[in-house]
Formats: C-alpha cells, sequence, structure tokens
C-alpha cells in the first residue's frame, strides 16, 4: 500500500518598483537633495506558509522589516526613503537592490536603476560690440563696450535659479 503526501512549495518573490519622488526642489526631475520613497513588496507566490520574511535593502531607511508569517499570496512590505546625493548626480543614475529571504526559501533580489539627467551649464562670452564714440575704429578710453553673456544648459536636467553676472557690467 503507498501514500503519497503533498507538500506545499515555498516561494517568495519580490518587486522594487521605480521610488516615488517628493521633487523636494520642484524641477518635477530626480535631483540632488530630492527624498526617493521605494515601496519594496515581498509576495509568497508558494502554497506553503512562511515564516520569518525579510525584507532588506540597505540604500533606504530604514534598511529592513522582518515579518514573522507570511500566508500564500500575502505580503511584506518594506517602505524607506533615500536622498539623491551629489555622488549620485555625478554617476547620473542610483542603482539600487532589494532582497528577501524566509526560512523556507533562498534569497531572491530585484534591482532598480533611477537615472538623474545631468545638469551641465555653459557660458559664453565674445568680444564686446563696439560704439566708438571717439569714431577712431578702436577701443580706446571713452569707448562705451556692449557685452552680450549667454548661459545655456547644455546638459539633461532643468536648471532653476540660473545667475549670469559679470563684475565690470552695468
Amino acid at each position: 500500500d503507498g501514500e503519497t503526501t503533498n507538500i506545499n512549495a515555498p516561494l517568495l518573490a519580490v518587486d522594487k518598483p521605480a521610488p516615488a519622488n517628493a521633487d523636494n526642489d520642484g524641477n518635477t526631475e530626480v535631483s540632488e537633495g530630492d527624498v526617493l520613497t521605494y515601496t519594496i513588496t515581498a509576495t509568497n507566490t508558494g502554497a506553503a506558509t512562511l515564516t520569518d520574511v525579510v525584507v532588506s535593502d540597505p540604500l533606504i531607511v530604514p534598511t529592513s522589516i522582518t515579518c514573522p508569517s507570511v500566508a500564500p499570496n500575502d505580503t511584506c512590505v518594506l517602505i524607506g526613503t533615500y536622498t539623491v546625493t551629489p555622488q549620485n548626480v555625478s554617476d547620473n543614475n542610483i542603482v539600487n537592490t532589494a532582497t528577501a529571504y524566509s526560512d523556507q526559501t533562498d534569497p531572491v533580489t530585484d534591482g532598480e536603476t533611477t537615472n538623474i539627467n545631468a545638469p551641465l551649464l555653459a557660458v559664453d562670452k565674445p568680444a564686446p560690440a563696439n560704439a566708438d564714440n571717439d569714431g577712431n575704429t578702436e577701443v580706446s578710453e571713452g569707448d562705451v563696450l556692449t557685452y552680450t553673456i549667454t548661459a545655456t544648459n547644455t546638459g539633461a536636467a532643468t536648471l532653476t535659479d540660473v545667475v549670469v553676472s559679470d563684475p565690470l557690467i552695468v
């Protein structure tokens, strides 16, 4: 006489979508100083209840959460924040990976790369126009020179509060 005993298979999946951006500077883009909120969801996709499900991400605060028990089709969710640094802007992105595991499963990961548009500003100050007040066709004492200084956004990010100045002109 034989007996078949079914074993509920433990399975765990993790999903880390793009973060929500608090857009602290109001430029509608991910930029230095912005606070990003990541919501990482570990889902029990198997037929067995999982114990001690840990969802972690070393980049965000808080870095992890532990759910003592997660039934089939239920979730364990970690919500954390990260502030964009000058290094992220320099790198043009934030590369971030979340991990989830339980007593019954091996670790699973999901990565998310958030692109950051690079800010870049170019300034052009060509030779001035000469009003040539004395008519000698040369730049000489008393001539009025007109400078046109142009600042151009040559990057991919929206720039705010751009100031163009020159201490010699009025």
